[in-house]
């Protein structure tokens, strides 16, 4: 199936979920939506989410006049796990540059990539591997250098999630116990982001070998990030959430002392964790930069 649906469909439309094989005998789910002659929009969800996550701003980048591709991460979502249960930097990396390479078969024009905390790492490197068929790369609440604290936090959080829950309920309350906010009072549309095994347990819709401490943050991640950030040639936005638990006033210094000509947006309000699905609080400052991009590439 061509990776980019070429159809009348309006932007409210759904359509299909596309099968994108890659190298190694594994498939990405894709889903478009928007107009399909619209400047494309590739949407990157963070570790431990899923395309999902990006469904309030696919709508709102569809009334933009956007064509956007949401896509499942190996090992997330509706996507196959990894056959080797490898989740490394490298690898989601190696995987966006096969997608964008993928869509560019189907049409020649560069891809904006949008990528929240993993995905926005890995829509770094992909810029700067394919710097033709990227236009630009927007990361959402991620840098080379990030709060270590932070990171443990997180590390811990998904190590535990990767565990499963005896319950729906059982995992809104450990959401909110690490947000640091009250449960809602509704947990049923948790479900439809959950997969039960066969002993009844319940687990977030991800490979649980993704919650390996290799994978999560290693040195190695700061390395990668900080030489990409030397090497970018497209404009790059940095989309700061004001409660970030990861990336600290020093850490965006860090990175414009890398990349002097990145642009940054702060989000006041939003924690790191939930900038994959709190989408109408950021996603104003991302479609203004898209603007800006296309009329200067015009």
């Amino acid at each position: 199936m061509s990776p980019s649906p070429k159809s009348s469909a309006s932007a409210t439309q759904a359509e299909p979920v596309v099968r994108l094989p890659l190298r190694g005998g594994f498939a990405l789910a894709a889903e478009f939506a928007g107009p399909p002659l619209g400047p494309r929009v590739l949407l990157v969800h963070g570790g431990a989410q899923s395309r999902r996550a990006w469904d309030v701003g696919v709508g709102m980048l569809s009334r933009a006049g956007y064509r956007s591709i949401a896509i499942d991460m190996r090992g997330h979502g509706d996507s196959d796990w990894a056959p080797d249960g490898n989740y490394a930097l490298e690898h989601w990396a190696e995987d966006l540059t096969q997608v964008v390479t993928l869509l560019a078969q189907d049409d020649p024009r560069p891809v904006a990539v949008v990528g929240a905390s993993r995905g926005g790492q890995s829509a770094l490197l992909t810029a700067v591997a394919l710097p033709a068929l990227v236009s630009c790369a927007v990361l959402i609440d991620v840098t080379p250098q990030n709060d270590e604290s932070g990171v443990a936090l997180i590390r811990s959080f998904l190590q535990r999630s990767a565990e499963g829950f005896d319950s729906v309920r059982e995992c809104a309350d450990s959401v909110a116990d690490f947000m640091k906010r009250p449960r809602r009072s509704s947990v049923s549309g948790l479900a439809r982001i959950l997969r039960q095994d066969a002993d009844g347990r319940w687990f977030w819709r991800w490979d649980p070998r993704m919650a390996d401490s290799r994978f999560v943050r290693p040195p190695s991640e700061q390395i990668l990030m900080e030489e990409a950030a030397r090497n970018v040639r497209v404009p790059v936005l940095l989309v700061r959430a004001g409660m970030s638990e990861l990336v600290r006033a020093q850490d965006v210094e860090h990175f414009r002392a890398l990349l002097p000509t990145l642009e940054v947006e702060e989000v006041p309000g939003i924690p790191h964790m939930i900038t994959g699905d709190s989408n109408a609080a950021f996603l104003p400052a991302v479609i203004a930069f898209l603007r800006r991009r296309h009329r200067s590439a015009g």
